[in-house]
């Protein structure tokens, strides 16, 4: 794996580091998070590509790996960033848009799993971060891989009709994984999520991949601390016949309540731009 190079930065020096050499040397700089003490730090993590779909939103290609080429920057970079995380958070749309995907840093880095396990074993965290499931409706596949991974924790976040759902569906089956109740009876609220997450299983760091509705509940409540975002050099397109979504999806900001951001780093590797941006 080639290492990146940092064009700007503006991050907090760690002393001492905090990432060790090696991976130091692959990312170009130290990773460091500031933490919150209300509420996990959310740190969100997407690809796009130049015209600003982050999926193809089509059966089995839903991934991002189909808008970044599978490029190895962007893997680093995600699989850095689930080996720092207490838990990793999806919607079920990407769950099953995305089957056999297993949001563990050996699914997407596998030639840097032996650094980044010790790593993290270094750091006194669990083996793998807590996977986390967010469906209103309880309409969740319990027979995806993400359930049936050794030493994977998993947690379903849903509501009262959606863990009625999930026992109706799958019966026993859903001893596959735990199931919370983080809402009122049809309604799933983004800070329910995180109070569940911080108080019940004692997330500090929580890593966000989507997808784009959930992605924009987080970012309309003003939720997410920080974004990755990696621009991959290809233009995909979209027709009245073809939806494909962006990066944020079912959520629009009026102009006086816009997010802006500032950039903390820009690392390149060839053709790819990889983006760390921060809430003001």
């Amino acid at each position: 794996m080639d290492p990146l190079k940092t064009l700007v930065d503006n991050q907090t020096r760690a002393d001492p580091a905090w990432l060790p050499e090696e991976l130091r040397r692959l990312y170009d700089g130290d990773l460091v998070f500031t933490r919150r003490t209300d509420r996990p730090t959310v740190v969100a993590n997407f690809v796009s590509s130049l015209d600003g779909v982050v999926s193809l939103n089509i059966p089995g290609r839903s991934g991002g790996g189909e808008i970044s080429g599978h490029d190895s920057g962007d893997r680093l970079i995600m699989g850095l960033l689930r080996t720092v995380a207490d838990a990793v958070v999806v919607g079920a749309g990407t769950l099953h848009g995305d089957p056999g995907h297993v949001r563990i840093s050996r699914y997407i880095a596998p030639e840097l799993e032996t650094l980044l396990s010790r790593w993290r074993q270094d750091r006194g965290l669990p083996s793998l971060p807590l996977n986390v499931i967010v469906s209103a409706s309880g309409r969740v596949d319990l027979n995806e891989p993400t359930f049936h991974t050794p030493d994977l924790p998993t947690v379903i976040m849903t509501t009262l009709t959606g863990q009625q759902r999930l026992i109706r569906d799958h019966g026993q089956g859903v001893s596959a994984t735990q199931v919370r109740v983080a809402g009122d009876e049809a309604l799933l609220q983004p800070h329910d999520i995180l109070n569940a997450l911080h108080s019940e299983f004692g997330v500090q760091l929580l890593l966000h991949e989507g997808g784009p509705t959930l992605f924009g509940q987080f970012l309309k409540e003003r939720l997410i601390d920080e974004l990755f975002l990696t621009i991959a050099p290809q233009i995909v397109g979209r027709s009245r016949d073809t939806r494909r979504l962006g990066l944020v999806e079912g959520a629009a900001l009026a102009p006086e309540t816009n997010s802006w951001w500032g950039v903390l780093s820009e690392k390149a590797a060839g053709s790819y731009r990889y983006f760390r941006l921060v809430t003001p």
